[in-house]
């Protein structure tokens, strides 16, 4: 019982190990580091929910917290 739970774990082990290396030899992180980047300098769109929320604040007096 032992020897398949010993074995099983030593699979997932080299599963993962091989996931890691081809994840890290097929995926550029500088290119992906460099596309958040950019998508962070881009300004957030406000959904209709924090758009309706604002505006019962406003109408009632209250400034909303500026980001």
């Amino acid at each position: 019982l032992s020897s398949g739970l010993t074995y099983y774990y030593f699979l997932a082990n080299v599963f993962t190990i091989g996931q890691n290396y081809i994840m890290k030899r097929f995926i550029d992180a500088d290119k992906v580091l460099a596309t958040l980047e950019e998508n962070r300098k881009k300004p957030l769109k406000k959904s209709k929910w924090q758009q309706r929320l604002e505006e019962a604040a406003k109408q009632r007096g209250i400034q909303p917290p500026k980001r």
